[in-house]
């Protein structure tokens, strides 16, 4: 996670937009929709993503230092559903949406692929 240095305390503090970004960046390709929500502002502690996953099911994530949490079944919503926190997008993504698991093992299957084809 990226850190920043907070000068009223000197703890290093996780830069959430940019830590958010990060994650969008990386699994974009396995769901419909993610994003940053702008209705729920980030704070020091953590930031709040929509996702809409390759079977249509929309939910609000809470990204904090507990990992990634489903927080609603919604877009922009705390309802919080005392969902399990998830270490890594991946993880919650296995759980979340059952096609997830096929798009990311056909962007493996296909990187391999490539790989041995530029060694050949």
């Amino acid at each position: 996670m990226s850190a920043i240095q907070n000068p009223n305390n000197g703890c290093d503090a996780i830069n959430w937009p940019d830590e958010a970004n990060a994650v969008i960046n990386d699994i974009k390709s396995h769901v419909r929709q993610l994003f940053i929500s702008t209705i729920l502002p980030p704070t020091d502690l953590d930031i709040y993503l929509n996702c809409e996953t390759l079977e249509s099911k929309k939910c609000t994530i809470r990204l904090s230092n507990d990992g990634f949490q489903i927080v609603s079944n919604s877009f922009d919503k705390i309802e919080d559903l005392n969902g399990y926190p998830y270490e890594t997008p991946y993880a919650l993504l296995n759980e979340l949406s059952p096609a997830y698991i096929n798009s990311f093992g056909n962007e493996l299957t296909n990187a391999l692929f490539n790989l041995q084809r530029n060694e050949e």
